[in-house]
């Protein structure tokens, strides 16, 4: 909030009820109007009981008040932050997307202020949703409502560049990275070597939230006896909560809670490598994938070795992969760490160039000015306001190609002047820098390639999905144009075979005019001349008419097979028709009975909404009675303290009770015989 213009920004704080409900911001920042309200519990480990519990009745009360969260606190929180928007004449909404109520309020108040929505996501909610012990009904409700959100959001900040890139492709939105920065005067440039020759000290700040890792880290150094190099390997932990796992206090330094400027002082001061464990279990896979630890911001800006215990898929991994900005151990057991360590303790000019490229990232990606340019990207200005000028980020290097960053020096044997070796050492390091420079414009420019390529492939994969869409549609064709020619092929056939019937026909018949010519012409001749002439015709009329009788009975043998085909399509077409009648009929049958049910779901649509109507009327009627309840079993379960306290108390005096009539029981026995024995 420190980049906006003074005035700019009002605040509706929804905060857990374990903060104090009036907190109090820095002075330069008591101008925000703020007003507070209490989230409600987002955690479904209730009374110690899990969602996962076996027990029905149990996961149906956690359930219910998961329930209740979110049909009715929630929107009540949603009218109060839009009342609160329109009091101050809000024309945009800036939210954190952490947690269901965030998810569920952010959407709802952006609508009601008719503002454009800017999102802010930290980590994936799935992170959120299993550490809460969600019930999986309300996690997939958040998980569509989270969708809904980011996609409907003007633009998205996010944590890391890969959540950046994957996050605009999911959901078409504008995606900027916006990861955790540090003013640039808290930069410390160290001597890039080891402080000493006897110790090797691992440097560590903030959260043990990969405790596997760093449990087995400690394995593999029990295993090396924590010497590496010949040195003594010492732990030095800044945060607020000790490791999970306990190391003897010669081995493990733990300060814990510093201000932000003073971890980084001490890391570069006391510490010789800086570890950065990142979880590799499963079910945390999509937070490795998309989150940025804010640790690497602070071992940045100390200047020292950086060693990376993580999955090669994570964010950071990928990061510090790209820029070889520290060496990165991608195993999960812990003697990658130690291998690591010793390179760093063995090889001087590795310690030198790892420190270098160090205080190159947080130069380039990790200070204010760098994070104020990217928030005012994220809000859609080319330029931060002229107001701002001072934070606009300078360049790594000047127009003439020189390096801004300050390089540590030293100083010669005797405290004075450098000597010639250290100009020699001072030119080695400035050709390595114009070496890593071009190196990284270089890595700069294959990313750009490879982003290119990447576009460049997902456009062949569409124009091949194209084309194997159009080689089926081809091939469809191609299977109908064959039916087609094979119909046509038999139609032909049939042609070629009735039309030579025809030509025989059409010989037969020339034949035979030719024979009535003859005996035309025999009849006027005298009988001794025709009568072999007579002979011969007849017999040539006998084998015509023997060959008219062939033709005629395999004319009526074709039409008998063409009759036989003929009914047996016909027959086949009947059978279509009734098979076509039927289904018909089967399909107005089931439009009938659709229809229907199509009538009975509108009718219980309709019922639903009434009861759900009815509900919402008895939940928000019932609401002040449901606190009064909860107050009422608060006193009671009180009251039963109280009164368990009581019993407890009483069943002591009972017993000390019946101890004192025991004793005197034992009395009067005394008395009793002493009273009859005188009587004896």
């Amino acid at each position: 909030m420190r980049f906006l213009p003074r005035g700019s920004v009002v605040c509706f704080a929804v905060t857990n009820r374990t903060l104090p409900l009036e907190m109090r911001l820095t002075p330069d920042l008591d101008w925000i109007p703020i007003e507070y309200a209490v989230k409600p519990d987002e955690s479904s480990d209730w009374r110690g009981f899990e969602p996962s519990t076996a027990d029905p009745e149990i996961r149906a009360q956690i359930k219910a008040r998961e329930d209740i969260r979110r049909k009715i606190e929630v929107p009540a929180l949603v009218e109060r932050a839009v009342a609160f928007g329109r009091m101050h004449g809000v024309d945009a909404v800036f939210a954190v997307l952490e947690g269901q109520t965030m998810i569920r309020m952010a959407l709802p108040v952006a609508e009601g202020l008719g503002a454009p929505l800017y999102s802010l996501i930290w980590d994936p909610l799935s992170w959120w949703l299993l550490a809460n012990k969600v019930d999986p009904e309300n996690s997939r409700i958040a998980l569509a409502q989270f969708d809904e959100t980011v996609r409907r959001s003007r633009a998205c900040a996010v944590a890391s560049w890969v959540m950046a890139e994957e996050y605009q492709s999911r959901y078409q939105v504008r995606c900027v990275p916006l990861v955790q920065a540090q003013p640039a005067d808290v930069a410390q440039s160290p001597d890039p070597a080891l402080r000493t020759a006897t110790d090797l000290v691992l440097g560590m700040a903030g959260q043990f939230y990969a405790a596997s890792e760093w449990e087995n880290l400690v394995e593999a150094l029990d295993a090396v006896g924590w010497t590496i190099a010949g040195r003594q390997v010492r732990v030095l932990v800044l945060g607020r909560s000790r490791p999970v796992r306990e190391v003897s206090p010669e081995r493990l330094d733990f300060r814990g809670w510093k201000e932000q400027a003073e971890v980084v002082r001490i890391l570069s001061e006391e510490a010789d490598v800086l570890y950065c464990p990142y979880p590799f279990a499963p079910e945390l896979e999509e937070v490795a994938r998309y989150s940025f630890p804010s640790k690497l911001t602070l071992y940045f800006a100390a200047g020292r070795p950086v060693i990376f215990h993580g999955p090669d898929y994570s964010s950071p991994a990928r990061y510090l992969g790209r820029f070889e900005a520290a060496m990165l151990c991608v195993d999960p057991g812990g003697a990658g760490v130690v291998d690591a360590m010793a390179r760093c303790a063995g090889d001087p000019d590795l310690y030198r160039l790892l420190a270098h490229r160090a205080q190159e990232r947080f130069v380039a990606h990790f200070t204010n000015e760098r994070i104020c340019s990217s928030f005012y990207e994220f809000l859609g200005f080319s330029n931060a306001p002229s107001a701002l000028a001072a934070l606009t980020p300078a360049p790594a290097y000047d127009a003439a190609g020189q390096d801004r960053v300050v390089m540590p020096q030293t100083s010669g044997p005797d405290g004075g002047p450098v000597g010639p070796a250290d100009a020699q050492r001072a030119q080695a390091e400035e050709e390595r820098l114009a070496a890593l420079r071009a190196r990284d414009a270089g890595l700069l420019h294959v990313a750009e390639l490879e982003k290119a390529l990447e576009v460049s492939r997902l456009r062949v994969i569409h124009e091949q999905r194209t084309a194997a869409e159009l080689r089926g549609e081809r091939d469809q064709l191609a299977v109908r144009l064959a039916l087609a020619l094979d119909r046509m092929r038999s139609t032909a056939a049939t042609r070629d075979h009735f039309g030579r019937h025809i030509v025989a026909l059409e010989q037969l018949l020339a034949e035979t005019r030719e024979r009535e010519q003859l005996l035309a012409a025999s009849a006027n001749a005298p009988e001794a001349e025709t009568a072999p002439e007579r002979r011969a015709a007849r017999d040539r009329e006998q084998a015509l008419l023997e060959r008219v009788g062939e033709l005629e009975a395999a004319i009526e043998a074709e039409r008998s097979e063409a009759r036989a085909r003929e009914q047996a399509l016909l027959e086949r077409v009947g059978c279509l028709e009734s098979a076509m009648a039927e289904g018909g009929a089967q399909t107005a049958a089931l439009v009938a009975e659709n229809t229907k049910l199509v009538d009975t779901l509108a009718a219980a649509v309709e019922r639903e909404t009434c009861h759900l109507k009815r509900i919402s009327t008895l939940e928000s009627n019932s609401l002040p009675q449901f606190k009064e309840y909860e107050k009422q079993i608060a006193r009671l379960i009180v009251t039963e303290e109280r009164l368990q306290i009581e019993l407890g108390s009483a069943r002591q005096q009972l017993a000390v009770a019946r101890t004192s009539v025991a004793a005197l029981e034992g009395e009067v026995a005394g008395l009793m015989e002493l009273m009859r024995a005188p009587a004896a």
